[in-house]
């Protein structure tokens, strides 16, 4: 319905143009006619034979497509109207269609959740500029984890991965006095 107003308010604006283009182009053929009347009693040379052939055209020529009648004017304009009313058809169907589509979208996302409705972004690519240096500065980062003290928050600490490997080697993980039945006692094979 929108679409529909918005369409009327757009040719309402139009329409007056193209009515003073078709009003002024009547004028212009109309000054035209008169001014070519003034000039000559045949502005056309039709008296002279202008734009007629000396003799009329032969069989062979007829066979072989020669016109023998000018293009009329009248069959153009005629034929351009019709592009002309063809033309605002399609255009006013394709507006049309375009609003039924927009109705219908409107009316399917009305039960659409907020989580639906929120646009998708998509990610900017991550694209690398100088690949070494980068991998060099990762591998840095990465040795600066592994291998030195930290300080972090709630009393604990990081400590270098080679002084944690020197402190848990011959240190048992499971709790003091946990007592373990033997394989053969249990009944299973050791694997």
């Amino acid at each position: 319905m929108r679409v529909t107003r918005a369409l009327g308010r757009r040719l309402g604006r139009v329409l007056p143009f193209l009515a003073g283009a078709l009003a002024g182009a009547a004028a212009v053929r109309v000054v035209w006619g008169a001014r070519c009347s003034r000039l000559s009693a045949d502005p056309y040379g039709e008296a002279a034979g202008r734009g007629h052939p000396e003799s009329p055209p032969s069989a062979a020529a007829l066979a072989a497509g020669y016109e023998t009648t000018d293009v009329s004017a009248r069959d153009i304009a005629r034929i351009m109207a019709v592009f002309a009313v063809g033309g605002f058809a399609s255009v006013g169907l394709m507006l049309w269609g375009l609003g039924h589509l927009h109705q219908a979208d409107m009316a399917r996302a009305a039960g659409l959740t907020g989580v639906e409705r929120t646009p998708i972004t998509v990610p900017e690519p991550h694209l690398q500029a100088d690949p070494q240096t980068e991998l060099g500065a990762l591998q840095v980062r990465q040795a600066a984890l592994l291998h030195h003290y930290a300080r972090l928050p709630a009393g604990l600490a990081r400590i270098p991965i080679d002084r944690a490997m020197v402190l848990l080697v011959g240190t048992p993980m499971d709790p003091p006095g946990t007592v373990f039945a033997s394989a053969a006692a249990s009944g299973r094979s050791r694997p």
